[in-house]
């Protein structure tokens, strides 16, 4: 009876530990595409500050936040009238990818 009773609590614990460790890895991952959305964010507002302020060059390839560079975006302009390179120009459309970790996300604005 007592072995029968040990064999019992050794599977409730070993399901019990099984489901914790599961949990615990898709929280990180979950944590890590937090991150990458919070990248797109930034090159997004990168993106859209250039514009607002005409800078030239504005097409912003690929940045950091704040210099780490585990925390990276690209940023990809799409215009109306192709090849005019003027990202102030109505209709264009902004693509950011943020990654970090093994997580990307991908965010896009249209103006």
């Amino acid at each position: 009876m007592i072995t029968i009773m040990i064999a019992v609590l050794m599977s409730f614990s070993l399901s019990a530990a099984a489901i914790i460790g599961g949990s615990a890895k898709i929280s990180a991952s979950w944590a890590d595409s937090v991150k990458a959305f919070h990248c797109a964010d930034s090159g997004i507002e990168q993106a859209l500050y250039k514009a607002y302020k005409a800078v030239p060059e504005c097409d912003l390839a690929s940045g950091t936040v704040d210099g780490d560079a585990a925390y990276s975006y690209t940023v990809v302009y799409a215009y109306t009238a192709p090849n005019t390179g003027d990202c102030e120009q109505t209709g264009t459309t902004i693509t950011t990818i943020g990654r970090f970790g093994a997580a990307s996300r991908k965010i896009q604005v249209n103006y």
